[in-house]
């Protein structure tokens, strides 16, 4: 968080908040992958499968 905080303060922003969107971001994405479809997106990505697209 250091790291967060001290970035946001190279470039004006809040540190309080940007600290508060990168725990949300964070905790977003650990939900995420921890859901059925974050496993089949980790499990592709270990695989080498790609998406199709």
């Amino acid at each position: 968080m250091a790291n967060v905080r001290r970035h946001a303060v190279t470039y004006g922003l809040p540190p309080e908040l940007v600290e508060k969107l990168w725990r949300r971001l964070i905790d977003w994405s650990i939900a995420r992958e921890e859901s059925g479809w974050g496993r089949t997106a980790c499990a592709r990505a270990e695989t080498g499968r790609q998406t199709g697209r």
